[in-house]
């Protein structure tokens, strides 16, 4: 996966750009045929589970799955600059990506229960994506099949554009020429450390996730770049040619946003709250003594 994928970041944004617009084609047809299928297997009684006060804990995950903003700054050139283009990037993408979270997690919740021997408590006990036991809790052969090969490309996907933005990121803060023998010094830079840690390190996607979420993302996508705006538009007084609307109250309050849910995962990881992984696993200890 490593040599056949990672080779690819070397090439460039634009093979980048043609090979993920393949892969991304063959995602969205392993999705449409996996609701297809599975549409029909989903039951009803699952849906009506609710466990609330975790739900909060949630909030870093979220900030994981929809951390593309790193991307950007990659495909501003790639866009040549064009700020309609960059909206319908940012809007169009993130809402595309929220409806088929929605169906996914309506037939994933639907067809796989939350405790027993093949369900959702299990697999975040031993680490293994929820793909791997759907086909326990399905009677067509193809849905399980569909979706190894929906997660496969997923995976793929989201690797090559996270490296993406990775790469020129690494470039610019570590002043490397993207170029000649700094091409290969980046590549290696994002190759290693990925396959280092999924190699060696048990449940770190796991974990990676949350703490992406909690302190990456809420720092580095959240917090950061509403500093910069305000900084910017209000002590530099920077052109605005093209401003979004809110002014200060919405910078504000995306900022609160962003420091509640870095405060959230630093009371996570100093114990003085429970990880959503850690509930999840309470959760289970009560199913099994009988007091939820």
């Amino acid at each position: 996966f490593i040599v056949s994928f990672g080779s690819i970041i070397y090439l460039g944004n634009r093979i980048v750009g043609r090979v993920n617009t393949v892969l991304f084609i063959a995602m969205i047809a392993a999705y449409l045929a996996l609701i297809g299928t599975g549409i029909s297997e989903v039951k009803n009684e699952l849906l009506t589970h609710a466990y609330w006060p975790t739900s909060i804990l949630a909030v870093p995950l979220l900030l994981t799955t929809f951390s593309f903003q790193t991307m950007l700054p990659s495909l501003t050139p790639y866009l040549k600059r064009n700020a309609r283009a960059l909206r319908w990037v940012i809007v169009g993408g993130t809402t595309i990506t929220f409806i088929v979270y929605l169906i996914w997690q309506w037939m994933v919740l639907g067809i796989v229960p939350v405790d027993g021997p093949n369900s959702l408590i299990k697999a975040l006990e031993v680490g293994e994506p929820i793909t791997r036991f759907l086909r326990e809790h399905v009677q067509s052969h193809w849905v399980s099949v569909i979706a190894e090969y929906f997660a496969f490309f997923a995976l793929i996907t989201s690797f090559l554009g996270i490296a993406l933005g990775l790469f020129d990121f690494l470039a610019d803060g570590l002043k490397i020429q993207n170029e000649g023998k700094g091409k290969i010094v980046l590549s290696l830079l994002i190759i290693i450390p990925t396959f280092v840690f999924a190699a060696y390190f048990e449940r770190v996607f796991l974990l990676a996730l949350d703490t992406s979420g909690g302190f990456g993302d809420s720092i580095l996508n959240g917090i950061m770049p509403v500093l910069m705006v305000w900084i910017g538009r209000y002590i530099y007084k920077f052109p605005d040619d093209y401003r979004t609307p809110g002014g200060k109250p919405l910078l504000i309050v995306v900022l609160l946003f962003f420091v509640a849910a870095l405060v959230l995962e630093t009371l996570a990881h100093t114990g003085m709250i429970c990880s959503i992984f850690q509930s999840c696993e309470i959760f289970l200890k009560e199913q099994s003594e009988g007091l939820y």
